[in-house]
């Protein structure tokens, strides 16, 4: 049961995350069915570049009230849409 929850509270925080990136970025013209887990943030994905990327992380610590520790590590983290998720719900968002 608690599996099954954790993946609930992941899809809800997927699908506002999906949100706020077109917001952030003003993606509008992509449709959302594009973003999946697997998508991935630069060339190969959605196209963006560093500015939209660090667009993006201000958002997320606005909105969710978190701070990636480093450069380096929101690198890791933004690896692709599902290893940002993953960060945000293990800092309790």
């Amino acid at each position: 049961m608690i599996s099954q929850e954790m993946s609930e509270n992941k899809q809800i925080l997927f699908e506002d995350l999906v949100g706020l990136i077109i917001e952030s970025v003003n993606l509008r013209h992509v449709p959302r069915e594009s973003f999946q887990r697997e998508t991935v943030f630069g060339a190969t994905g959605l196209g963006l570049d560093s500015v939209d990327i660090l667009e993006i992380v201000i958002a997320i610590e606005q909105k969710y009230k978190l701070k990636f520790p480093d450069a380096e590590m929101a690198r890791v983290h933004m690896q692709n849409l599902g290893t940002l998720v993953d960060f945000i719900a293990t800092q309790g968002a």
